[in-house]
Protein backbone atom coordinates (compact mmCIF):
# COMPACT_ATOMS: atom_id res chain seq x y z
CA UNK A 1 0.00 0.00 0.00
CA UNK A 2 1.38 3.48 -1.22
CA UNK A 3 1.16 6.06 1.70
CA UNK A 4 -1.03 9.18 1.57
CA UNK A 5 1.56 11.34 3.66
CA UNK A 6 3.44 13.01 0.89
CA UNK A 7 -0.31 14.02 -0.32
CA UNK A 8 -0.91 15.07 2.74
CA UNK A 9 1.94 17.23 4.02
CA UNK A 10 1.26 18.77 0.34
CA UNK A 11 -2.32 19.25 0.56
CA UNK A 12 -1.81 20.93 4.49
CA UNK A 13 0.79 23.46 3.19
CA UNK A 14 -1.06 24.31 0.05
CA UNK A 15 -3.28 27.21 1.05
CA UNK A 16 -4.24 30.50 -0.20
CA UNK A 17 -2.49 33.73 1.54
CA UNK A 18 -4.49 35.82 3.43
CA UNK A 19 -3.42 39.44 2.60
CA UNK A 20 -4.75 40.62 6.40
CA UNK A 21 -2.17 38.55 7.77
CA UNK A 22 1.01 40.05 5.59
CA UNK A 23 3.46 43.05 6.82
CA UNK A 24 4.62 45.68 4.36
CA UNK A 25 7.34 44.28 2.84
CA UNK A 26 5.26 40.51 2.61
CA UNK A 27 2.42 42.10 0.81
CA UNK A 28 4.76 44.49 -1.35
CA UNK A 29 6.70 41.16 -2.44
CA UNK A 30 3.61 39.29 -3.11
CA UNK A 31 2.25 42.34 -5.17
CA UNK A 32 5.79 42.10 -7.20
CA UNK A 33 5.63 38.18 -7.76
CA UNK A 34 1.65 38.32 -8.79
CA UNK A 35 2.27 40.57 -11.61
CA UNK A 36 5.37 38.31 -13.48
CA UNK A 37 4.54 36.02 -16.34
CA UNK A 38 6.14 33.29 -17.02
CA UNK A 39 8.82 34.61 -19.27
CA UNK A 40 11.35 37.15 -19.41
CA UNK A 41 14.25 39.06 -21.10
CA UNK A 42 17.36 39.46 -20.06
CA UNK A 43 20.84 40.22 -21.23
CA UNK A 44 23.52 37.69 -21.79
CA UNK A 45 25.86 38.96 -19.22
CA UNK A 46 23.62 37.73 -16.42
CA UNK A 47 22.60 34.11 -17.90
CA UNK A 48 24.77 32.26 -15.74
CA UNK A 49 23.38 34.16 -12.62
CA UNK A 50 19.49 33.60 -13.47
CA UNK A 51 19.82 29.80 -14.32
CA UNK A 52 21.62 29.27 -11.47
CA UNK A 53 18.76 30.99 -9.56
CA UNK A 54 16.37 28.70 -11.24
CA UNK A 55 18.90 25.39 -10.61
CA UNK A 56 18.76 26.43 -7.34
CA UNK A 57 14.92 26.73 -6.81
CA UNK A 58 14.00 23.60 -8.58
CA UNK A 59 16.53 21.68 -6.35
CA UNK A 60 15.04 23.20 -3.47
CA UNK A 61 11.23 22.74 -3.80
CA UNK A 62 10.54 20.36 -6.84
CA UNK A 63 10.25 17.53 -5.05
CA UNK A 64 11.38 16.22 -8.34
CA UNK A 65 15.14 14.89 -9.23
CA UNK A 66 16.73 16.71 -12.26
CA UNK A 67 16.16 15.01 -15.70
CA UNK A 68 18.22 17.40 -17.56
CA UNK A 69 20.39 20.23 -17.26
CA UNK A 70 22.08 22.27 -19.70
CA UNK A 71 23.13 26.25 -20.39
CA UNK A 72 19.84 26.34 -22.49
CA UNK A 73 17.24 23.96 -20.27
CA UNK A 74 16.89 22.28 -16.82
CA UNK A 75 14.35 20.35 -16.61
CA UNK A 76 13.04 17.67 -13.28
CA UNK A 77 11.15 14.67 -14.01
CA UNK A 78 7.40 14.65 -14.79
CA UNK A 79 5.55 13.84 -12.06
CA UNK A 80 2.89 11.39 -13.52
CA UNK A 81 1.62 9.87 -9.65
CA UNK A 82 -1.90 10.59 -9.09
CA UNK A 83 -1.28 9.55 -5.71
CA UNK A 84 0.73 12.69 -4.40
CA UNK A 85 1.19 16.20 -5.05
CA UNK A 86 4.99 16.61 -6.42
CA UNK A 87 5.65 19.57 -8.79
CA UNK A 88 7.93 19.24 -11.51
CA UNK A 89 9.67 21.88 -13.77
CA UNK A 90 11.15 23.06 -16.76
CA UNK A 91 13.30 26.13 -17.57
CA UNK A 92 13.90 26.80 -21.07
CA UNK A 93 16.40 29.56 -22.50
CA UNK A 94 16.34 30.62 -25.87
CA UNK A 95 19.06 33.40 -27.04
CA UNK A 96 18.01 36.19 -29.05
CA UNK A 97 21.39 38.26 -29.90
CA UNK A 98 22.86 40.04 -27.44
CA UNK A 99 19.91 38.74 -24.93
CA UNK A 100 18.07 35.58 -24.00
CA UNK A 101 14.43 34.81 -23.33
CA UNK A 102 13.93 32.58 -19.93
CA UNK A 103 10.44 30.68 -19.74
CA UNK A 104 9.64 28.55 -17.12
CA UNK A 105 6.85 26.02 -16.32
CA UNK A 106 5.88 24.13 -13.59
CA UNK A 107 3.70 20.94 -13.75
CA UNK A 108 1.79 18.30 -12.08
CA UNK A 109 -0.56 15.58 -13.27
CA UNK A 110 -2.21 14.53 -9.59
CA UNK A 111 -5.69 14.74 -10.50
CA UNK A 112 -6.70 14.41 -7.13
CA UNK A 113 -4.92 17.64 -5.75
CA UNK A 114 -7.13 20.41 -5.73
CA UNK A 115 -4.86 23.34 -5.44
CA UNK A 116 -2.63 21.96 -8.71
CA UNK A 117 -2.84 24.59 -11.18
CA UNK A 118 -3.35 27.09 -8.85
CA UNK A 119 0.01 26.05 -6.97
CA UNK A 120 1.83 25.80 -10.25
CA UNK A 121 0.99 29.14 -11.10
CA UNK A 122 2.34 30.70 -8.15
CA UNK A 123 5.39 28.99 -7.97
CA UNK A 124 5.75 29.80 -11.56
CA UNK A 125 5.94 33.58 -10.94
CA UNK A 126 7.78 33.33 -7.68
CA UNK A 127 10.34 31.04 -9.71
CA UNK A 128 10.74 34.26 -12.17
CA UNK A 129 11.00 37.03 -9.48
CA UNK A 130 13.61 34.65 -7.91
CA UNK A 131 15.51 34.02 -11.29
CA UNK A 132 15.16 37.55 -12.18
CA UNK A 133 15.94 39.60 -8.90
CA UNK A 134 17.54 36.70 -6.74
CA UNK A 135 14.61 37.82 -4.10
CA UNK A 136 12.59 35.04 -3.06
CA UNK A 137 10.45 34.64 0.36
CA UNK A 138 9.77 30.69 1.10
CA UNK A 139 6.51 32.06 3.02
CA UNK A 140 4.65 31.66 -0.72
CA UNK A 141 6.12 28.91 -2.19
CA UNK A 142 3.60 26.23 -1.93
CA UNK A 143 0.88 28.36 -1.92
CA UNK A 144 -2.20 29.03 -4.21
CA UNK A 145 -3.06 32.14 -6.29
CA UNK A 146 -5.12 34.41 -4.88
CA UNK A 147 -9.32 33.92 -5.75
CA UNK A 148 -10.02 37.29 -7.31
CA UNK A 149 -11.48 40.05 -5.30
CA UNK A 150 -15.05 41.44 -5.79
CA UNK A 151 -15.06 45.05 -5.06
Amino acid sequence: MKSILPLLLLVSCASTIDRKTLNEKESQYFDTVLSKETSFIIENTKTKEVMSRGYDFLNRFSGMKIQSNSDFHVETYSPYSTENGTIGYAIRRVLNGDKSKFSVECSNRATNFKYTSSVCRMNEKILVHYMMTGELNEKFVNTALPKKQTK
